[in-house]
């Protein structure tokens, strides 16, 4: 609650005074979660859902995991650093134009039984993510970044010796660059970063780093934290332990040698 009011979320009405005609009402709550790493998390989440079907595109485009794999290539052949972060409370950088507003709960303290009206793009809204999308490229482009023109969601900047991109997952940064450092200190005067390092996990797969025999670093993604989460769920499922493989095939298996009718 100390972010939704930092972030002046919504615009208090005086008490006892009406909501501005053509604004409807919709109700909000607190969502209480638990993360898998036992963090605990609160969200305020509006009652999108409650609200008409807009006309416009209310969604937001997203990296594919095939154009990070292409990222990692150009950085792979250019000595790029590739850098990982978060942007916090996502949502909220983003003003929505959904004319819209709630009657103010307990959990408002002395705004209590107040009309307030949504001025950010709360979660739970249907164009949240549009408007948040749109409050990262504006940002983007400040700094010089634009969208490439096969991938709109890697974003490309001109740095004189390689090009810079930036990968955009929703609120999930990769930057690829010989500055990606920079590039992610400068961000987080624009946003507030979390998760700022080496990229470790990044769209449901691991990523790590491994040393050939000539000495060089070269980077890896795998399924393998993915692999051992479903892995771990049929086993408590069908009560009993799966066995580990190094190939697909049995070991001993000899195709070449397989005589059944189709080979």
């Amino acid at each position: 609650m100390g972010k939704i009011d930092d972030f002046k979320t919504f615009k208090a009405l005086k008490r006892g005074a009406k909501a501005p005609k053509g604004y409807s009402p919709i109700p909000v709550k607190l969502v209480f979660d638990c993360k898998f790493d036992l963090r605990r998390k609160a969200r305020l989440v509006a009652g999108g859902h409650r609200t008409k079907d807009l006309e416009e595109n209310s969604f937001s485009g997203v990296v594919l995991l095939d154009n990070v794999r292409t990222a990692f290539f150009i950085a792979e052949l250019n000595n790029l650093d590739i850098m990982a972060a978060v942007v916090g409370n996502t949502y909220l950088h983003g003003y929505t134009k959904e004319k819209l507003y709630t009657v103010a709960g307990p959990e408002f303290g002395e705004l209590e039984g107040r009309i307030l009206i949504i001025i950010r793009s709360l979660y739970g809204l249907k164009t949240s993510m549009a408007r948040w999308h749109e409050a990262l490229s504006d940002k983007l482009r400040v700094i010089g970044f634009l969208p490439s023109y096969a991938v709109p969601d890697l974003w490309l900047r001109d740095a004189g010796d390689h090009y810079e991109y930036i990968a955009v997952y929703s609120d999930d940064l990769l930057v690829f660059s010989k500055r990606a450092k920079e590039i992610l200190q400068g961000l987080s005067t624009l946003f507030p970063l979390k998760g700022v390092g080496q990229p470790e996990f990044y769209l449901g797969g691991d990523v790590g780093v491994i040393k050939d025999q000539d000495g060089h670093f070269h980077y890896v993604t795998s399924a393998r934290t993915y692999i051992k989460n479903v892995c771990d769920k049929i086993e408590k499922l069908f009560e009993r332990t799966l066995r580990n493989y190094g190939s697909p095939l049995e070991d001993g298996y000899h195709p070449e040698l397989d005589a059944t009718p189709l080979l």
